[in-house]
């Protein structure tokens, strides 16, 4: 898998066809790193030393790689699928880029440069997270202790990866955040405690607090009889005044019940109404009209029965209006005697109401105690018992939770023993894995450098963990490398670790001052790199092109293709 030509409008122009392996030569100044920086852009989004950064993938930032408002970049792959990145500048500011490459590609170089870039401890890491191979779970807690290797697979859980190694790095990494979370949370709580011990009163026993409970609880069972005992005098008050009441409701009783006998005596015969006498008196009402209008008529008969001769008129209708003025006395006594009967009842029924509530009143406050001690004085006694009893046992729960925190302090202070020990046993862990997988290594290392270059790891130095890379020389390891060294032996871990990297591998080393000699062996070495190699330099090899490169020569517009021990040449399509 490789790309097998690029085009982008970045650096006034990219138009290239590659190969596997291709050395692309030119002058400085002449395009070379705008081919790495298209197929950056193509593959990954992102290009690489651009102005003065290592990475940008910024939109604003990448298109000062063009003159104009659009930056794109293509790289066609060799089985004839496209990766592309696009994007343009537009009135509102840049567009969004739109991506899309068919395949998994990296750039291991990158990789590794940013790796052995920090500190010693995290290049260890990603070392062993790129060389051991096949770890189980076994491999890594074998020299654990059952405490650390419950912890650790605990802590395990949580944490995802593809293989052992990488769940192995996950812990660390979540152990040391969780020994710093309850490091931080042990100071607060040290902090409170100390607080707390310098305010606190001497912690009360049980005895004392049920001591003072009881103080509290008798001095509100007196107040609360104190309250009882003042209450006799209001009832007692009350009970006098129902008393009057009824004195004086028995008093009207009495003279309304002698009004009405009297009225009873008094009663005109046929006092109580009889049956259809109010319908007699409407018809007595009706003939004395009737008659009325005989004497206003002057008519001597009667109009009604048709009766000739004289007809007293006048005396009837005396008569009927006699004979109703009598019912209606009768009546309108009647009345007067039901209303006052009426209201006799009344009286009654209130007579007995007030009556029971006085007996009522009378027995409760029979059952009342005389007061012995004054309820306000009881009342103030029993507040300030309660405030004691209250600040007693607020103490108290302060000391309880002094006692906990204290606990809490102690689980704390032992889960960041158990934490610091997982990560001291884990890191013994990388320390033997990675010393296992070194040796496979390093002689992977090798087998993409040139054979002057010796390869070194040291990951112990004066008893201390380190990661140091480098050259033999002398029997020494050598770090302090120049430019052309540092470039081949990060290209050539780069091509250790990738290996078993599964999709598209593009090694892009920094283009460094190669000599013609040592140039061609590290083609030569990197004939085998498992993925596409592209090297940019100023200068061509010496000798004969190794087996597989291509030479993209910018200058001259020739790209010549080495095929087994012949070189063949054809025309390049450069823009």
């Amino acid at each position: 898998m490789f790309i097998k030509h690029v085009e982008s409008n970045l650096k006034g122009g990219v138009d290239a066809d590659l190969g596997e392996k291709t050395l692309i030569v030119a002058p400085n100044g002449s395009g070379k790193s705008a081919v790495v920086n298209a197929i950056e852009l193509a593959l990954g989004g992102s290009a690489s030393d651009i102005v003065g950064r290592a990475e940008v993938k910024r939109e604003s930032d990448l298109l000062a790689l063009v003159d104009g408002d659009s930056l794109y970049a293509e790289a066609t792959l060799h089985d004839g699928d496209v990766a592309k990145w696009e994007t343009k500048r537009t009135k509102k500011g840049v567009k969004k880029a739109t991506h899309n490459c068919p395949v998994v590609a990296s750039f291991p170089v990158r990789e590794v440069r940013s790796a052995l870039g920090g500190s010693a401890e995290t290049a260890r890491k990603w070392l062993l997270s790129r060389v051991a191979d096949e770890v189980g779970r076994d491999d890594v807690t074998a020299w654990f202790t059952p405490e650390v290797t419950e912890m650790y697979g605990w802590i395990a859980r949580g944490v995802g990866g593809d293989s052992e190694i990488d769940v192995l790095l996950g812990v660390l990494t979540k152990a040391a955040r969780r020994a710093r979370e309850k490091k931080k949370e042990v100071t607060t709580i040290r902090g409170v405690l100390d607080r707390m011990a310098g305010t606190l009163e001497p912690e009360p026993t049980a005895v004392q607090l049920e001591e003072r409970r009881k103080i509290q609880d008798n001095l509100l069972s007196d107040y609360e009889a104190a309250m009882r005992s003042n209450a006799k005098a209001e009832c007692e008050q009350e009970v006098a005044t129902l008393h009057g009441k009824a004195v004086q409701l028995i008093e009207i009783f009495s003279a309304k019940q002698t009004e009405w006998e009297a009225m009873q005596r008094m009663a005109p015969p046929g006092a109580r109404p009889e049956p259809g006498e109010a319908r007699l008196m409407a018809l007595r009402n009706q003939l004395s009209d009737l008659h009325s209008q005989h004497l206003e008529l002057g008519v001597s008969g009667c109009l009604l029965c048709d009766r000739d001769g004289m007809v007293d008129h006048h005396g009837l209708r005396a008569d009927r209006i006699q004979s109703n003025h009598e019912v209606s006395e009768r009546q309108k006594w009647w009345t007067e005697y039901h209303q006052k009967e009426h209201a006799f009842n009344l009286l009654q029924d209130q007579i007995q109401a007030v009556t029971e509530s006085y007996r009522s009143a009378r027995a409760l406050t029979d059952d009342m105690e005389d007061p012995e001690q004054d309820a306000d004085t009881l009342k103030e006694e029993w507040t300030k018992a309660q405030m004691v009893y209250t600040a007693m046992s607020q103490t108290a729960e302060q000391w309880r939770t002094l006692r906990s925190q204290r606990e809490g302090l102690r689980t704390l202070k032992l889960d960041i023993s158990n934490l610091e020990d997982l990560l001291h046993n884990g890191q013994q862990a990388v320390n033997r894995l990675l010393k296992t997988a070194v040796d496979r290594f390093s002689k992977t290392v090798q087998s993409y450098l040139p054979a002057t270059d010796s390869f070194q790891l040291a990951l112990e130095e004066d008893g201390k963990e380190v990661c140091r890379f480098g050259f033999d020389r002398d029997g020494s390891l050598h770090t302090a490398l120049s430019g052309a060294e540092w470039a081949r032996l990060t290209l050539a871990m780069a091509c250790a670790v990738s290996e078993n990297v599964e999709g598209l591998k593009v090694f892009t080393p920094e283009e460094r001052a190669f000599d013609p000699s040592t140039l061609r062996e590290v083609m030569a070495a990197l004939s085998s790199a498992p993925g596409q190699v592209i090297i940019t330099s100023p200068i061509k090899q010496k000798g004969r092109l190794p087996k597989g490169w291509t030479i993209l020569d910018l200058e001259e517009a020739s790209k010549i293709v080495a095929t087994g021990s012949t070189q063949s040449s054809e025309a390049p399509s450069l823009a």
